[in-house]
């Protein structure tokens, strides 16, 4: 997944129900965002942004 607008990506996964997003960020070009699903497993997701 390329992200090119992190806010965008943020906002799309909220408008999509994702009550899981915990947090969006960019560090040193690599979007980092973590889930956690239902059962209370986090999923941390990095991709490169720009």
């Amino acid at each position: 997944m390329h992200v090119a607008d992190p806010a965008a990506l943020h906002a799309r996964l909220r408008a999509e129900d994702m009550p899981g997003l915990r947090r969006l960020e960019v560090r040193h070009g690599i979007a980092v965002f973590s889930l956690i699903d239902p059962d209370g497993n986090t999923l941390v997701v990095r991709c490169p942004a720009g």
